[in-house]
């Protein structure tokens, strides 16, 4: 497919001078060239301002600066709603992009109104990272199916190009929900989503973990432990799914099965198994698992547990 049409690239910067003169080098030798790059940040206190104001001087590069941190989705938002362009490519400020990235998903997107693709993960040195335990997702193309995007998310911010049309649903982020994700749950309401089995961006992922060492704990620290982090999970749960009933594009219908079922994980506290939950889960769990993967009466049955199941199980 032969096409001109503009391609804005709007990129989230924040403390990010190490690696992005790097990602706009990569941007800049795209093979498709009729591009327009904005970056907004969110109030660096190192180099990167100096590096945008590097590239708007060779390169014509576009730049917002907040005047204090308003945090990722703001920023993300706000970056957005400078875009003028026909098809939108988010940026990361510390990957690269390989030349062919965007000339690969216009020619590829027809009538979806996002695509994504691959990336391949890379050290802090530039080198491919062959040994991390990656998931095996089950990848969501198609339309019209946006309750497989509740509980997870299969699709990379770095790896998109979609339509224009998206802007207007993208203007304010829910706080609970990561971009990328809420870019997801939006497209599939929209319309259909296309995926491109390449890699086309090599994926930084930073060692700033610090090796743990290993110490002997109670039962009891590992039953409250395992509790905190299961009663936040479902907290979590609850948050987003109460972010995605605020899209505007939900029918009446998909809208209330959504607020049932966070309704019926606010009780997870209180509860040993909930039969309800369970019910509304199966009715739709070929859809809602999809991105989990084949065995979906599994994760509707794991998803109806409530706070006591643990509690007992960890005792037994």
């Amino acid at each position: 497919m032969t096409t001109n049409k503009l391609i804005s690239i709007p990129i989230f910067t924040y403390n990010g001078e190490k690696y992005l003169e790097q990602q706009l080098e990569s941007i800049y030798k795209q093979s498709y060239q009729n591009i327009e790059v904005i970056a907004c940040d969110d109030a660096s206190s190192d180099d990167t301002i100096k590096i945008l104001e590097k590239f708007h001087i060779s390169h014509g590069l576009k730049y917002f600066v907040h005047k204090k941190n308003v945090g990722v989705n703001d920023n993300v938002s706000k970056a957005f709603s400078l875009c003028t362009g026909d098809f939108i490519a988010p940026c990361d400020q510390d990957d690269i992009w390989k030349p062919e990235k965007l000339q690969e998903l216009i020619d590829n997107i027809k009538d979806n109104v996002l695509i994504y693709s691959l990336s391949t993960p890379i050290d802090e040195n530039n080198n491919k990272i062959n040994n991390i335990s990656i998931k095996k997702n089950i990848y969501v193309s198609g339309n019209n199916n946006n309750l497989s995007f509740l509980f997870t998310n299969c699709i990379s911010g770095h790896t998109i190009l979609f339509k224009t049309e998206l802007l207007p649903y993208l203007n304010n982020i829910p706080k609970s929900i990561y971009p990328d994700w809420w870019i997801a749950f939006v497209a599939s309401s929209y319309g259909s989503i296309g995926f491109l089995n390449k890699s086309l961006v090599y994926y930084r992922r930073h060692s700033t973990q610090l090796t743990k060492t290993t110490k002997k704990t109670t039962k009891l620290f590992q039953l409250i432990s395992k509790e905190k982090k299961k009663t936040i999970y479902i907290e979590n749960i609850v948050k987003n799914l109460l972010g995605f009933t605020s899209l505007s594009l939900l029918d009446i219908e998909t809208k209330k099965y959504i607020l049932e079922l966070k309704e019926n994980f606010e009780i997870f506290s209180d509860i040993y198994y909930n039969k309800k939950l369970e019910k509304l889960l199966s009715e739709k769990e070929d859809l809602i698992f999809k991105i989990h993967g084949n065995k979906t009466s599994k994760y509707t049955k794991r998803f109806s547990r409530g706070i006591w199941y643990f509690r007992v199980r960890l005792y037994l």
